[in-house]
């Protein structure tokens, strides 16, 4: 596998975490949801322990993104040298 397939794979990997974040954070949001439809009264501190759950899955989500699209970048250019070199 050459270098830049190897990015290229990276890129993949962490765009696949990106979603399986957000399929996390919307299912822990949901839980959320029926407990408080079923009228279940979460202590303060779980309540805003549960907030901060469900945002710091979106903000390592959106990270990964970050991630994920840099490696898609650095694997274009380096697909191009690769191609270039031969």
């Amino acid at each position: 596998m050459t270098p830049g397939a190897h990015l290229s794979h990276a890129a993949r990997l962490a765009g696949d975490a990106h979603r399986s974040l957000l399929i996390i954070q919307r299912t822990l949001l949901a839980a959320h949801l029926h407990l408080e439809s079923a009228g279940a009264q979460l202590l303060p501190a779980t309540e805003v322990e549960f907030a901060e759950i469900i945002a710091d899955a979106g903000a390592l989500a959106d990270e990964l993104q970050r991630v994920a699209d840099d490696y898609g970048r650095r694997a274009a250019d380096r697909a191009l040298t690769e191609r270039a070199a031969a």
